[in-house]
């Protein structure tokens, strides 16, 4: 099978790597770029926020992109961090990212009591519980969050169930924009010359964004075909969209997950 990566070229190397250990040819076709906010108006508001970090009650990273673009701000400003704030992250790479950056950035190792307590697991257990909004919303600690003023790190745009959720939950949730999703200039030239074929291709997605940009890249191209074109997607929720913009075969992975997307990939190349 060829196998189009479309990550962003930042994190493309570990999907990849697995692709090709499995035998596939993967092409890399990046249809998401990270670009930090950079008006000056977009960064006051983010100032803004970062220099109240100790009025929250709780940090919310949507992605591993949210955790580096927050961090690097909050440690401009913070040379420690505020104690006894709890911070959420949603999908195990963004917790271990989370994780990682605390360590590098304020010497909080994983088996730090103050790590440990201030960062809550969106996965309770390796269930397949997806890695999402949703399941965030289940942990216990969520679920009465009245009077708690939570910021939430993320990027422009987007989805705004959690914050709607929490908000009727009673939180005064602050949206910290931090970076907005661009699809790259030169990915319609690379999808040209790269000429899908739904006989042997397997676009890889891990959001609905990327689904879009996808969508627009092949209609630019003129392909026609997609009834017949095999799209790995993270969810339901993007599977339902794959449906309604035409795509016909859809294979549908727990979460956005790697191990997931990968499993789900050669379950759904097997049943053929």
């Amino acid at each position: 099978m060829r196998v189009f990566n479309t990550r962003p070229q930042h994190q493309n190397r570990s999907w990849t790597d697995s692709l090709r250990k499995a035998g596939h040819d993967v092409v890399e076709l990046p249809l998401l770029d990270i670009i930090p906010l950079e008006s000056r108006e977009q960064k006051q508001a983010i100032k803004n926020c970062i220099l109240e970090l100790d009025r929250f009650h709780a940090l919310i990273f949507i992605s591993q992109n949210a955790v580096d673009h927050a961090l690097n701000w909050i440690e401009d400003f913070w040379p420690q961090l505020p104690v006894q704030q709890h911070c959420y992250a949603i999908g195990k790479k963004t917790e271990a990212h989370l994780r990682e950056r605390l360590a590098k950035s304020y010497g909080l190792k994983p088996s730090d009591d103050q790590a440990a307590s201030s960062i809550e697991r969106t996965l309770a257990s390796s269930d397949g519980m997806a890695m999402n909004s949703e399941a965030l919303l289940e942990l216990p600690a969520l679920k009465d969050v009245t009077g708690q003023k939570i910021l939430l790190c993320k990027g422009r745009g987007g989805r705004d169930h959690l914050q709607k959720v929490l908000s009727e939950r009673g939180a005064d949730v602050v949206a910290c924009e931090l970076y907005e999703r661009r699809c790259p200039e030169n990915a319609e030239t690379l999808l040209r010359e790269y000429t899908p074929n739904s006989d042997t291709d397997v676009f890889t997605v891990f959001s609905g964004e990327t689904l879009s940009y996808l969508d627009d890249c092949l209609a630019k191209v003129g392909f026609a075909n997609k009834a017949k074109l095999a799209t790995l997607v993270p969810g339901e929720r993007v599977a339902q969209l794959a449906r309604q913009s035409g795509f016909g075969r859809v294979i549908v992975a727990e979460n956005a997950g790697e191990d997931a997307m990968f499993n789900a990939l050669q379950n759904g190349i097997a049943g053929r």
